[in-house]
Formats: C-alpha cells, sequence, structure tokens
C-alpha cells in the first residue's frame, strides 16, 4: 500500500477515467443470526501493480474540490454490479455506500440512485445510503431533500460515525434517520471508559426506541462483541470479523457461512423488557388522565394519546413476533405470548371501559388485573434471559 504520495486532481480524474477505482466490502454481522447480513462498500484506488492507494490520500482532496460528485456518479454502475454478483450468492444483504454533503447538493442525485437500481433490477431496502455525523450537520433543505426522495422509495439512510459530531439528537429529530452506526471512538473505548460505555448502552437504547438499527463500528475483540451483544446492538462491523475485502474475496467469506458468538442475542431480551415497562407506564397514565379528567376536551386529548393496544404494534410485540421468534416451541417462550395476549385483551377492555365511563371502582379493578399479568410479563422475561445466559455459560444443561 503507498503511504508517502503526492496526489493530484488530475491524477484521480485519470485514474477514474482508467477504471483504477474499486470497491472493497467490508462485512456487517448480525447480531440475531450470528452472521453477514450485509457490508460497507469503501472506495479504493487499485493500481495496475496492484498496490492500493489509501483513501485519506485521495478522498480528502476529491472532497475539497468537488470532484467526489463525478466520482459518486461514475462509481453508481460498479457498485450495482457487485451488489447483483453478491445477490446471486446471499439476496438478503444489504450493501452501504458512503455519499458526502456535496454528492447530496448535486442536482438528480436520488433519481440517479433510482435510476441505477431499476436499471440492474435491485430491491431499494437493499441500498443503504451513508453519510457521516459531520457531514451531516452541514446539510441545508436543498441537501436534505434527497434522503427524504430515496428514503420514500425504500433506500435506508444511515448517520455513519454517529456520536462523533455535535448536533446527534438533532440529527435523527430532521432526518429520515433508520440506521445509527456508532462511532468506533466508542466503541473500542467502552471498557477504557465507563462514560464511553454508557454513551453506547443509551445510544442503542435510544435508536432501539426510536426503531432504528444500531451497527457497532470497530469491534475488534471478542469482548467488545458480547458486550454490544449484551445490549441489545442490532449488528457489527470491524476487523474482529474482517478487513475491508475485494469483491471476489468478500463473495468467498460470505460463501463460507461462518456463525459468530456463542451467545443468543440476550440484548434484545432486555430491551423487550424495558419496551414493556415504558408501553406499560405510559398506557395506565393515559387511563387515568381519562378518569380523572374535568372536561371534554381533557378526556380527548388524553385518549389520542393511549399507546396501540394491539397485540403486534406495542414495540414488546414486534420483537417477540420477529426477532423473538428463535426462541419458538420453548415452553418459557411460549408463556410469554401468552400472558402477553392476555394483557393486551385486559388492555383493549379497560380503553372500553374508561371511555364507556365504567365506575372508579370497575377501572381500578381491571388496572390491579392489568397489573398482575404485567408483572408476570416481566418476571418470565427475567427468567428467560437467566435461563439462556446459564445455558450458554454452561452452568446448566438446557433451558
Amino acid at each position: 500500500m503507498i503511504s508517502h504520495e503526492k496526489i493530484s486532481l488530475s491524477a484521480i480524474a485519470k485514474a477514474l477515467a482508467y477504471g483504477d477505482f474499486v470497491f472493497f466490502y467490508q462485512p456487517i454481522v448480525s447480531f440475531v443470526t450470528g452472521k453477514v447480513c450485509g457490508a460497507e462498500a469503501l472506495i479504493r484506488w487499485q493500481r495496475t501493480d496492484g498496490s492500493l492507494v489509501p483513501a485519506s490520500m485521495f478522498i480528502p482532496l476529491a472532497e475539497e474540490t468537488g470532484f467526489i460528485t463525478e466520482m459518486t456518479q461514475a462509481m453508481l454502475p460498479k457498485l450495482m454490479a457487485d451488489v447483483t454478483a453478491i445477490h446471486q450468492l446471499d439476496y438478503s444483504m444489504a450493501v452501504g455506500l458512503n455519499v458526502s454533503a456535496k454528492d447530496l447538493g448535486t442536482n438528480g442525485f436520488a433519481s440517479s440512485i433510482l435510476q441505477a437500481l431499476r436499471e440492474y433490477h435491485i430491491d431499494p431496502s437493499k441500498l443503504r445510503v451513508e453519510i457521516t455525523e459531520t457531514q451531516a450537520i452541514t446539510l441545508n433543505e436543498h441537501m436534505r431533500n434527497p434522503m427524504f426522495t430515496l428514503d420514500a422509495e425504500g433506500v435506508r439512510i444511515a448517520i455513519d460515525d454517529f456520536g462523533s459530531g455535535y448536533s446527534s439528537i438533532a440529527l435523527i429529530r430532521d432526518l429520515p434517520i433508520t440506521i445509527l452506526k456508532i462511532d468506533q471512538s466508542f466503541v473500542s473505548q467502552i471498557f477504557k471508559s465507563e462514560r464511553s460505555a454508557q454513551i453506547v448502552r443509551h445510544s442503542i437504547s435510544l435508536a432501539h426506541q426510536l426503531e432504528m438499527e444500531t451497527i457497532g463500528e470497530g469491534v475488534e475483540t471478542q469482548e467488545v462483541f458480547d458486550f454490544l451483544l449484551c445490549f441489545g446492538c442490532d449488528c457489527a462491523q470491524g476487523f474482529y470479523f474482517s478487513a475491508p475485502l475485494p469483491l471476489a474475496d468478500f463473495l468467498a467469506f460470505l460463501s463460507q457461512g461462518k456463525r459468530y458468538g456463542g451467545l443468543p442475542p440476550l440484548g434484545l431480551i432486555h430491551l423487550a423488557q424495558q419496551d414493556h415497562l415504558d408501553w406499560r407506564r405510559d398506557f395506565l397514565r393515559e387511563i387515568l388522565n381519562i378518569v380523572s379528567a374535568k372536561d371534554e376536551e381533557s378526556k380527548h386529548l388524553a385518549e389520542t394519546r393511549i399507546p396501540k393496544v394491539g397485540l403486534r404494534e406495542c414495540l414488546f410485540g414486534k420483537w417477540y413476533y420477529d426477532a423473538g421468534q428463535e426462541f419458538r416451541g420453548n415452553a418459557l417462550f411460549d408463556q410469554i405470548g401468552i400472558v402477553h395476549r392476555q394483557l393486551h385483551q385486559i388492555a383493549e377492555c379497560l380503553v372500553q371501559a374508561v371511555r364507556a365511563g365504567a365506575s372508579k371502582e370497575q377501572v381500578a379493578e381491571s388496572i390491579w388485573s392489568f397489573n398482575e399479568h404485567s408483572y408476570k410479563l416481566v418476571q418470565l422475561l427475567c427468567e428467560l434471559h437467566t435461563r439462556i445466559a446459564l445455558k450458554y455459560k454452561g452452568l446448566t444443561p438446557d433451558w
């Protein structure tokens, strides 16, 4: 790899014209399945002698001069062809493309992405557009519009290096973000800095509450992998799995079907428990607000704030009937499903009762029944979490 050389813009343009730029792919691993679920496409300058020019030697210049937009447009067909090859091996793979603020400010950027996806018959949900947090905070309204256009068509938007900038919360409020990639500067320090550990934990929790996917970046050890798994991170990326690979090597890596981690996603069970407690709190608060409302307007506002009581609409239900199905068939997990169903039946009846003007005594009795089922659900989740942990640590024969 070349490390000391002065790179000119004309040299970059010439290399682009000669097709010297290629994509390397760094695997992303799911904590739910333990398998590779996607990759980040990273542009590389590969000379005819096989040597690589580090991205740090040409990307900043391309960004500074605005040539980055030409590079992105020129590399789109290459990316689509690579994704097609990846999908021939595994159609479920999602690939991330890094873009800059200048890309988003180019007229027709979103249209060119969508047109390329159509030409290569690629499902838009299999493409992830990534922009770094520091770039995202510079976006004006014109630059943000393409993100909403892509999101509306199913392309997923990711904030890369989340936590490295200064406007993280505003970004996830104002932009159609569906994925947070937690910056490796925090992930790599979780055992050296308690604050870094807390930032990572709470970033995962925040993203989960907003129904966003999280990807921990810079994972280099089993210990860091286990930490992220136990706190509910969805995916991980880093040298613990693999360095970025040329397409052929990535396909070979993918075909191995390797599985990482000895534990099921315990962190998701913990988050599911917290999801229920949050839902329970919000539900009871609004039920009590309806009962104690002094006028119809206050009662109506409280009714509009009642969380959804559909079995599969609460965050807990979404986990139970999706990722949680990994445990289906186990008596304890099945019992959780029964209690959860009963709890929602009580909740639906309670909503109907307070809307119909039931007496305070009747409401109180229903709330106590609701509370008993809620407590039982939390108890069963704690037992499920503990039994799985003990089994996979070899302390009990089964769970």
